[in-house]
């Protein structure tokens, strides 16, 4: 009801409803803040047979000939060691960064563009997760923002809420209509509705404890982590890597799973990585 209209107010000869309905729109916030406490972080050997599990079964779908060890609990090994840490209180981006936010970074001279801006149309929509950026670019868009990128106890916290059984973002059972996902060994699935990647937010099912979207699939994430990898690769320079999280639309069920953890070359511009921001309370 607008202020100053009378309830007795004559109508005329043309039958006009005296009140327009209006439709109220509440936005989702652009930010979820994440309150200090506790959570669980990492997997116990319940969670790698349930992976081997996971594996196995996805496996039995896919059409070309694997490694028969492909799905051996070694492929799980970075995850081990499930321990309670306290995260202090944390905001985080509610979807993945966008083409059209990234943009905007860019044109204020702050980001570098994207390596694969225009190569592949539909991984370039405006609200498609960016993608073709490297490590240092994420952390410049983050600090344009007021951000940084997230610590693995953050994004894994934000996942996984205070459930250790938790699996998935949206729970303890995989559900294959709840994310963008693909499918062994590494191949996208269409069966999802996307041969890519996906408009952020499109899968609202899917969603964290805490209402963070996209956590499984669509693009793998930046995080500030340097990794610990495993022996066959202890040579390597660990300061070239970083810790990436949550799988890809072409890669499979067991990378959606809140403990699976893999690594990138900071140098590296992929089509299946972007990146969210997090950021730290007002002083």
């Amino acid at each position: 009801m607008r202020a100053g209209l009378a309830l007795g107010l004559a109508l005329s000869a043309v039958a006009v409803p005296l009140f327009a309905q209006e439709r109220i729109v509440v936005s989702a916030p652009d930010v979820i803040w994440i309150p200090d406490g506790e959570f669980t972080m990492g997997a116990d050997e319940r969670d790698i047979l349930f992976a081997v599990d996971l594996c196995n079964q996805d496996l039995e779908l896919a059409t070309s000939e694997l490694d028969p060890d492909h799905c051996g609990a070694h492929r799980f090994i970075a995850e081990l060691g499930r321990r309670r840490l306290f995260v202090p209180t944390f905001g985080l981006d509610r979807t993945e960064v966008t083409n059209a936010a990234y943009l905007r970074c860019v044109l204020a001279g702050r980001c570098a563009p994207s390596d694969l801006a225009d190569s592949v149309p539909v991984l370039a929509e405006p609200d498609h997760p960016v993608v073709g950026v490297r490590w240092s670019d994420a952390v410049d868009y983050c600090a344009f923002v007021g951000g940084r990128l997230p610590e693995e106890p953050e994004w894994e916290k934000a996942a996984r809420g205070d459930d250790p059984e938790r699996r998935f973002p949206w729970g303890r059972v995989y559900q294959s209509r709840l994310s963008n996902h693909g499918r062994s060994p590494l191949r996208t699935d269409p069966l999802d509705g996307f041969l890519m990647s996906a408009p952020v937010g499109s899968f609202p099912g899917g969603a964290s404890p805490y209402g963070v979207l996209d956590l499984a699939g669509n693009v793998w994430e930046w995080t500030r982590e340097t990794p610990a990898l495993p022996f066959e690769l202890m040579d390597a320079d660990l300061s070239a890597f970083r810790v990436i999280r949550g799988g890809s639309y072409a890669h499979p069920i067991t990378a959606l799973r809140v403990t699976n953890r893999s690594w990138a070359l900071i140098d590296g511009a992929r089509a299946d990585i972007g990146f969210r921001c997090a950021y730290d309370p007002p002083r």
